[in-house]
């Protein structure tokens, strides 16, 4: 129960440096007047999708693309996050989390598009049908043992990553990987 609390716990902590690092930049980035306006690149997709836009890329900027909108999603994600941290909530705080990271990705255009972005967008939520976590005074871990299933889809996950990290290495070597040159220059 330790350990899943633990994780579960450690995914607020990476959503919430997330919200904070993104604080700074998001406004610039997406904003009306930032470099790649939110509003802008949905307007493209509502125009090709119509209504089908919500199932294509689901995003809560198809409601508003405004600095307001972008306020909201950057502040819901730090309030979000400091609950699943606190244990207030959980799966909700979890599922609403995956909602609004879901949202960046969708609509941060090319700077929320990275690898590990899609890779926090579905942990969260997979960790979010893990068991309601107990609230931090009285212990880390969560209430109960999780389903199977979702025991078994976040191994999956986990498999996933480390299976996509090998072949990244191994199959994409350049010589002096394959000489050892990078060991020998860390030793």
């Amino acid at each position: 129960h330790l350990v899943w609390g633990l994780c579960l716990r450690g995914l607020g902590v990476l959503h919430l440096v997330q919200y904070l690092s993104l604080r700074k930049q998001l406004h610039a980035l997406i904003g009306p007047n930032g470099i790649q306006p939110v509003s802008e690149s949905l307007r493209e997709v509502k125009g090709e999708f119509g209504w089908k836009s919500v199932f294509r890329v689901p995003t809560v900027f198809l409601l508003s693309g405004s600095d307001l909108m972008i306020s909201c999603v950057l502040y819901a994600g730090l309030i979000l996050s400091s609950f699943l941290i606190l244990g207030v909530y959980s799966q909700a705080s979890a599922f609403l989390l995956y909602i609004l990271y879901l949202s960046l990705t969708n609509g941060g255009g090319n700077f929320i598009m990275f690898p590990w972005d899609f890779m926090l967008t579905e942990s969260t939520l997979l960790f979010s049908f893990l068991p309601p976590l107990q609230l931090i005074s009285l212990s880390l871990g969560v209430q109960s043992s999780p389903l199977p299933v979702v025991e078994f889809s976040i191994k999956l996950l986990l498999f996933r990553l480390m299976l996509g990290f090998g072949i990244e290495k191994f199959w994409f070597m350049d010589e002096e990987t394959r000489k050892g040159v990078y060991i020998k220059k860390f030793l």
